[in-house]
């Protein structure tokens, strides 16, 4: 079971983004968190907060990678953090890992390709529309990460 969850920053404390409310006050910088769990493994937790919506268009490019069976390494926005997908051809799975440089194992699990790519199709849709309201001056930013993702949606 592959779970992503998506909480954003508004005054002073992370709330779930689907509740959130009005517009953020800075659509150039974005706090929040993308939690990610995999097979009850967590790669992503609160620790790892960063700039959302951006590190939301890095996983969607990343599925677009996947789905051409290729694997993809990022660092978060503002983090020297590394989320690695590595795909495994033979298996049709990929490898999902997230590191930081130097310290300590990294968090890792194991998912077939097919399901991954779904999963942040499903997690990351509604993430941008709502970002859409929250943030209108990113709307074409946040137009061109849709479709990516209605690309993946037939991949």
């Amino acid at each position: 079971m592959i779970k992503f969850n998506t909480l954003i920053f508004t005054s002073r404390s992370y709330e779930p983004l689907e509740t959130a409310g009005g517009q953020v006050p800075d659509p150039d910088y974005i706090k929040g968190i993308i939690e990610l769990t995999i097979d009850g493994q967590e790669i992503i937790t609160r620790a790892e907060w960063d700039l959302v919506d951006q590190l939301w268009a890095y996983i969607v490019h990343g599925g677009c990678e996947l789905a051409r069976r290729r694997s993809f390494t990022t660092r978060f926005p503002d983090q020297p953090i590394e989320l690695l997908f590595t795909v495994d051809v033979a298996t049709d799975s990929v490898t999902v890992e997230l590191r930081y440089p130097g310290i300590g194992l990294p968090a890792k699990a194991n998912v077939p390709r097919g399901e991954f790519i779904e999963a942040i199709v499903g997690a990351a849709e509604p993430v941008f529309r709502r970002l859409i309201d929250m943030a209108p001056a990113n709307r074409d930013g946040y137009d061109a990460v849709l479709r990516q993702i209605d690309g993946l949606k037939h991949a």
